[in-house]
């Protein structure tokens, strides 16, 4: 899990979502050329604070110190033109929304969007299923909501 030190609350976070495996290999390598592009990634001439981290083998996640410089509309499209350059290069569908992740005993699945809704509907999760809610935005709602109850979700509406 990403360490306090590593995520503040008032950071701006990301996160990409695969359902292939990113073996030991391919983490090494999406880390490294994330760290190529971070060393670079700026917002009109000044440089951004941020970091990475791949959890889980399956999501990458990806953050701004906001207090120390926020990100502009023109860095944060650098950003997604970067991620969308990685996925084709590794063959990874890291924008897929439609295929939303759970984890029970360390264990990820995956369903599509209106299955996972059918089962929450049907209350059909069992109660040690987390919903890994990629929407949030900030580092706060990292810590406090991206794993979360299926039924006190978004998918519950």
């Amino acid at each position: 899990m990403i360490s306090e030190s590593k995520l503040h609350d008032k950071d701006k976070v990301w996160v990409f979502q695969s359902s292939r495996t990113f073996d030991p290999n391919l983490q090494s390598q999406i880390l490294s050329t994330i760290a190529d592009f971070t060393k670079d990634w700026q917002t009109h001439g000044k440089a951004l604070q941020s970091g990475a981290q791949i959890l889980y083998n399956h999501f990458i996640v990806i953050w701004v110190e906001e207090a120390f410089q926020s990100a502009s509309g023109c860095s944060v499209d650098r950003m997604m033109s970067f991620f969308q350059k990685l996925g084709e290069q590794h063959h990874l569908d890291l924008f897929n929304r439609t295929t939303l992740a759970f984890i029970e005993k360390d264990k990820v699945f995956f369903y599509k969007l209106s299955e996972a809704k059918r089962k929450v509907k049907q209350k059909a999760f069992s109660e040690n299923v987390l919903f890994f809610n990629n929407s949030i935005s900030s580092g706060k709602q990292f810590h406090q909501n991206w794993k979360i109850n299926p039924y006190q979700s978004w998918l519950n509406r």
